[in-house]
């Protein structure tokens, strides 16, 4: 469906107040931390401070540059593709998260998965959205799962947990543009809206499909199905 221009213009509005809301954070407190009124700096914390704020207002201006041009497509951008090894794509992405201190789902890989062609940071990027989405919405109990497994010509990735789940009537809008349930509302932050519509902006991209499921009992299954690469380059 082919947004109008008012359309355009306000979904463009609600990302650049979003993107840009957390720099309103920042900004005072690195003044505050570079004028050492919270305490004297070494040389070192120094440099680091000024290489974070130059950053801050290097990603500031991006923002206001990008929403100047019209920009308003969260998956913007060309894509790289190449033939990756699910199992191994899946492990890499399970130490990331590991060495950065974040919650990691259990793994679930299959044997003998033939290899998908996508663009690996892409597909990381989607990777981290479902299962930050499972572990921001089910709660720090819940049980968090990442599966991968084949299916008829395609690779399955799954991010499955036992939180409480979505409710059946909201489940088709999820992936709406800037839709936020009615638990998420609930919050005290409740979250842009942004993450699975960017997630399925992009696995759409790459040629796949995105689909989410809650049974009766709770919890939420959000499966990537991406087309396996072809065993001969000429049947591409």
């Amino acid at each position: 469906m082919t947004e109008s221009r008012d359309q355009s213009r306000e979904r463009q509005s609600f990302v650049r107040h979003e993107l840009r809301a957390p720099l309103a954070v920042m900004y005072p407190a690195l003044e505050l931390l570079l004028s050492g009124q919270a305490g004297p700096l070494t040389s070192k914390q120094r440099e680091y401070l000024d290489a974070l704020e130059r950053s801050v207002r290097r990603l500031d201006g991006a923002i206001a540059s990008a929403s100047a041009t019209g920009w308003f497509d969260c998956a913007a951008g060309p894509l790289t593709f190449e033939e990756l090894d699910a199992a191994a794509l899946v492990r890499e992405y399970a130490a990331a998260r590991e060495r950065l201190g974040e919650r990691v789902p259990g793994l679930s890989i299959g044997v003998g998965l033939p290899p998908v062609r996508a663009d690996r940071w892409r597909l990381l990027q989607v990777l981290d959205a479902l299962v930050d989405n499972a572990a921001t919405h089910a709660g720090a109990e819940a049980a968090m799962m990442l599966d991968v497994a084949a299916s008829p010509a395609a690779v399955e990735f799954t991010v499955r947990d036992d939180g409480p789940g979505i409710a059946e009537d909201e489940l088709p809008h999820v992936t709406e543009f800037g839709y936020v349930g009615e638990r998420g509302r609930g919050r005290e932050r409740p979250g842009l809206g942004l993450g699975l519509c960017v997630a399925g902006e992009l696995v759409a991209q790459m040629g796949g499909d995105l689909s989410l499921g809650s049974g009766p009992g709770g919890g939420l299954a959000a499966t990537i199905s991406l087309p396996a690469a072809p065993a001969n380059p000429a049947e591409e």
